[in-house]
Parts: structure tokens; C-alpha cells; sequence
């Protein structure tokens, strides 16, 4: 059965710190333990609703502000909103809060960009995608929230941690505004999926945020086989990408065939 509560998740932060990664992987465990749930990027919103807008601070604003409401339209409808912005001012993240009252959680992606060879390699795909999509970095500088409301570390840490806190922070979000059984909905087991222990291994691996050379390497195989193993298991999961496969592996129960 379906759940369908008025929640929304804003998350926030640098993109180096993987913000959008674990966005997107927040919003498949949802969408795999039952809830009827919409993701609202800041980067697909600039290649639409938002593409009149550039990338001073009150364009930023601008952009936040449209993500805002379109996210208060969608949870309107009952359904759980992800939203993945920036949010590059203190200023920006309570015009937040005013559009969407006690319907938001704002949670701070933290990252320590200079020593963390995570936070590094995913500056670098950042750029790489921005060079792509020809897009021109933002101009504002980020602003560290003082006293957030709540955050997740990604420091040094492979994103299925950074996941599996996530999760637990969400559990627990709207308990002083959500009756009781909203709560107990949100702990709905998810079903089972299964895979071979070969399948099971290489997913371990990559929640670990090993790379194919890596995993290789580990259990003793090639890269090609590595990559079989990685597709039929996330066909396996229903997953669409690398990221959802994630999400789904450390949030299912998966079992060996």
C-alpha cells in the first residue's frame, strides 16, 4: 500500500559534498519502502522552469524560491517531496521555511572539501558535468549554516554511511508534528530481492564507494565481470542507475540465490 504524508526533505549544500547523489538515493529508498514521493532538483529546474535565471545571488534566490513552491504544490497533493538545492545563503534557506512552514526538514550536506578525497573526486565529476552542460559554476560564494537544524557528514565517509544516516534522521524528523501513525508507516520493511552472493559481494563493495578497478582487484575477477555482476543486480533491484542500486541494496533485505 501506498503512504501518502505532506513531508518534505530540502537538502542542502555544496555539490562536492555529494548533495544531489544522496538526494537522488533518499528519494529510490522511498520510492522502495512504498511512499509516494517526487525529487525537485536545483539542477533540473535550471534547464527549465529556471533557465531565464543566471547565477548572481538573486537569481539564486529566484530559483530557490520557484523550488520552494513547486514543492509546496507537490506535497499539497499528499505525496513526499526530496529537493536538492543549494541554498547558497542563510537568507535563502529561512524564505524556505517561510513558504513551507512546518511541512520542511532542511538538512545540511557537510563536506570537508580540502582533506577528504570523497569530497575531492566528486568536485572534480562536479566540474566535469558542468563543463558538459556548459553551465557556469555559481558566483555566490556557499555560506555555512551557523546552527542547522540538521546535517549529515559526507567526510571521508563512503555514501552508503552518509545514506544509512540519512535515513535515520528522517525517521525521526517530524516526530514532534506527525501523529504516531505516520511514524510506524515510515518503518515498512521492504521486500526482498534476490541475489547471488557473487551479486551481493560487488554491491557491498560499491556502497563502500570501491571503484570497478577496486573491486576487481578485491574479490579476484576482472573489471568486465565486475561490471556483469553490478548490471544484473541492479536490474535485479529495479534500479535505474548506480545510485538507486545503492539505495535500494542498503535499505532492502536482499537474498541470496
Amino acid at each position: 500500500m501506498t503512504a501518502n504524508y505532506s513531508r518534505i526533505y530540502w537538502l542542502f549544500g555544496l555539490p562536492e559534498a555529494g548533495t544531489s547523489e544522496l538526494a537522488q538515493a533518499f528519494f529510490a529508498h522511498f520510492q522502495a519502502t512504498g511512499y509516494h514521493v517526487t525529487l525537485v532538483s536545483g539542477d533540473e529546474l535550471r534547464a527549465g522552469l529556471c533557465e531565464d535565471l543566471g547565477f548572481t545571488e538573486v537569481d539564486q534566490r529566484e530559483k530557490v524560491r520557484r523550488g520552494a513552491h513547486m514543492a509546496k504544490a507537490l506535497a499539497a497533493a499528499g505525496g513526499t517531496v526530496v529537493c536538492s538545492f543549494r541554498t547558497t545563503r542563510e537568507s535563502h534557506r529561512t524564505l524556505v521555511r517561510q513558504i513551507l512552514g512546518e511541512n520542511v526538514r532542511l538538512i545540511y550536506i557537510r563536506c570537508g572539501l580540502q582533506d577528504c578525497p570523497i569530497c575531492q573526486r566528486n568536485k572534480q565529476q562536479q566540474h566535469a558535468a558542468e563543463t558538459a552542460k556548459h553551465l557556469i559554476p555559481e558566483a555566490v560564494e556557499f555560506e555555512p549554516p551557523v546552527r542547522p537544524e540538521a546535517q549529515i557528514s559526507t567526510h571521508n565517509r563512503p555514501m552508503a554511511t552518509s545514506l544509512q544516516a540519512l535515513f535515520k534522521l528522517a525517521e525521526t524528523a517530524f516526530e514532534t508534528t506527525e501523529p504516531k501513525t505516520v511514524r510506524q508507516s515510515a518503518g515498512v520493511a521492504a521486500p526482498t530481492v534476490g541475489l547471488s552472493a557473487r551479486e551481493m559481494e560487488v554491491m557491498a563493495l560499491l556502497s563502500q564507494g570501491l571503484r570497478h578497478k577496486e573491486m576487481a582487484g578485491r574479490l579476484g575477477i576482472s573489471v568486465t565481470t565486475v561490471r556483469t555482476h553490478l548490471e544484473r543486480a541492479s536490474a535485479k533491484l529495479s534500479a535505474s542507475s548506480r545510485t538507486e542500486a545503492v539505495a535500494r541494496f542498503v535499505t532492502m533485505k536482499p537474498l541470496a540465490s
